[in-house]
């Protein structure tokens, strides 16, 4: 009686626990309703032009895959990089100002360093909060902060042009504002355009799946499972290669690059449009004081930043009518809660007495806990995290160090007794010749040649090489090879560093964390730029060229240590990786993300 009694009184413990365990699936089960009901009006909206449809053209492809997702990054290059090209209007306009005469130095210096430094903030912090909020409503506040900071751009020209020191400063913190939005911008678009191929991507490889079971249906089942298993790792790289998953991302990223070039050819129209052809200048004079007057001058700034500003307004009513809510990230976390609960019911069955610290545990990763989810990516991730940070911060180092002696380059083109219009024009040659880079790139990313890895590791062979031949062979190169090195390196690193340090982090992490972390890869890249902005101006020219160039080395060896190769990888499986790693079943999983992992993460055990 006394062994009756106990059996029944565990009994009884393990009902209890059962009947706590049902509740607690019960609670979850409404959030998980709430949480589709929340995202049910985003992602109800239809795209503009279905890309699913067999019908549907390549050019209409691009403008859908492309064009539109990449508008933001259009409006945001064609913006911010007229602050260089600008440079020389401002220069005209307020030369005491810019000679340091009557405005402080920190002051013109202002306009550089405060951009990068909102460009910075925004990419960490928008990145994390989009993590949590959605890709919609993420890259709504991203083209809300960028056409805000636009529109205050355009006031500042018309209505703060007189007075140059408030000029500067309204400018320095509209281009703060601004470079909030455009940090934001980097990972949102990027982790969109991945979410959209990996989504029709399953959706296809649904349908095919479906296909190949009606037709099937008189074979034996056994021998047909066999093959489908047998055929998976297979049919994930045609599909990938056929689908382009890589390449979506990257012609998306080259809307920047579009973005740029397009402003070059602005600005050298309005030069043409506004310079005065019948007033010749004096022999010692600069084409640009003998040609354009100071209202011809600001008519060019307005126009340019108008032009701008438009763009941006444009994409922010765009996306408030059109844009849908990323479905892998809205599933991705309806999915999470699920396989809690499936780790709650195995637990309760097998082990009903030991369950409640794994409930507690289970709980917390339900609830999207930011230190659970900066814990595990710490434990599992950090390699990766550390690579394409440290890749991105080289890369913008040696890019924008050598971009500080553009204008030597410049003048090697068009000569010393060079003209506004001309250096305009030399800008607009170097723009296309590194837009051609962002295209080039998009054909190799998805080739099992090719694949992002090795595109990285030898862009930055290549680059590293040219910068170092620059650098050494300073003093004995002649015009013409000075010239062709110059846009080669152009070329090359749009193929390579700059356009696989943008795709590359939105395909090494999970989706819970892909904003997160291409914000902070990002962000580690802008400090690059800040850094090289304010240590090379103080070295010399081939001492900087070399420097670059060791930096585009020691990039290619970090890429070959911690990157790892996804190009065939179905993200997919980083998702149901993680799910279980926040669990705590890491080990349990059994999948490809196994076998897809870097150098250092198959030598240490990471």
């Amino acid at each position: 009686p006394v062994d009756d009694t106990r059996l029944l009184n565990s009994q009884n413990g393990k009902n209890k626990n059962l009947g706590k365990t049902n509740a607690k699936q019960r609670t979850r089960a409404k959030r998980i309703s709430r949480t589709s009901k929340m995202t049910s009006f985003s992602t109800s909206k239809r795209p503009l032009i279905d890309p699913s449809d067999k019908d549907t053209s390549w050019f209409s492809t691009w403008l859908t895959e492309s064009v539109w997702p990449g508008m933001g990054l259009f409006g945001e290059s064609y913006l911010l990089f007229s602050v260089g090209t600008l440079k020389p209007i401002w220069e005209a306009l307020y030369p005491h100002c810019f000679s340091e005469i009557t405005c402080p130095q920190w002051l013109i210096h202002s306009l550089s360093y405060g951009v990068v430094v909102g460009v910075i903030l925004g990419m960490i912090t928008l990145g994390i909060v989009s993590n949590v909020i959605g890709r919609r409503k993420g890259s709504l506040l991203t083209a809300s902060l960028m056409s805000i900071g636009s529109l205050s751009l355009v006031g500042v020209s018309f209505f703060l042009a007189s007075n140059e020191k408030l000029m500067l400063s309204s400018m320095s913190c509209s281009l703060f504002l601004f470079g909030i939005g455009v940090g934001g911008e980097y990972p949102l678009s990027a982790s969109s355009a991945s979410e959209r191929a990996m989504a029709e991507m399953k959706l296809k490889k649904q349908k095919e799946q479906e296909k190949g079971n009606s037709q099937a249906c008189l074979h034996d089942e056994d021998a047909l499972n066999s093959q489908l298993k047998a055929g998976d790792s297979r049919d994930s790289h045609v599909m990938n290669e056929s689908f382009g998953r890589g390449k979506r991302v990257q012609l998306m990223f080259a809307m920047q690059g579009m973005g740029i070039f397009v402003n070059t050819i602005v600005l050298t129209f309005l030069l043409l449009l506004v310079g005065r052809n019948d007033e010749t200048k004096n022999d010692d004079q600069n084409l640009l004081d003998g040609r354009y007057t100071d209202e011809s001058l600001l008519v060019v700034w307005r126009l340019n930043y108008v032009a701008g500003a438009i763009i941006l307004f444009a994409v922010l009513v765009g996306r408030c009518l059109y844009l849908s809510e990323s479905k892998v990230w809205s599933d991705d976390k309806e999915s999470r809660l699920k396989v809690v609960d499936d780790v709650i019911v195995t637990e309760t069955t097998s082990q009903a007495l030991d369950t409640f610290q794994d409930e507690k545990r289970t709980e917390e990763a339900s609830r999207d806990s930011f230190s659970t989810t900066i814990q595990m990516l710490r434990r599992h991730y950090i390699g990766r995290l550390f690579g394409s940070s440290a890749c991105w911060l080289l890369w913008d180092v040696a890019f924008y160090g050598n971009k500080l002696f553009q204008s030597s380059f410049l003048l090697a083109l068009t000569g010393e007794n060079t003209t506004l219009l001309e250096i305009s024009a030399a800008s607009m040659l170097n723009a296309f010749v590194a837009l051609l880079g962002y295209f080039g790139a998009s054909l190799l990313l998805d080739l099992s040649s090719t694949g992002r890895k090795r595109l990285q590791t030898w862009g930055f062979l290549v680059t590293g090489c040219m910068f170092c031949s620059c650098g050494f062979l300073y003093e004995r190169l002649n015009v013409p090879w000075l010239v062709l090195l110059y846009l080669a390196s152009s070329f090359f690193g749009q193929l390579g560093p700059n356009a696989t340090t943008f795709v590359i982090p939105t395909e090494i992490f999970p989706t819970q964390t892909r904003t997160m972390c291409h914000g902070v890869a990002a962000a580690f890249g802008k400090v690059g730029a800040l850094i090289a902005a304010v240590w090379f101006p103080f070295v010399a020219a081939e001492t900087a060229l070399q420097l670059s160039g060791v930096c585009s080395l020691v990039g290619a060896f970090f890429t070959f240590l911690l990157i790892p190769e996804t190009t065939s990888l179905d993200l997919y499986e980083l998702d149901r990786q993680w799910w279980l790693t926040l669990v705590g079943k890491r080990s349990k999983y059994e999948g490809p993300a196994n076998e897809h992992i870097s150098l250092w993460e198959a030598s240490f055990g990471f």
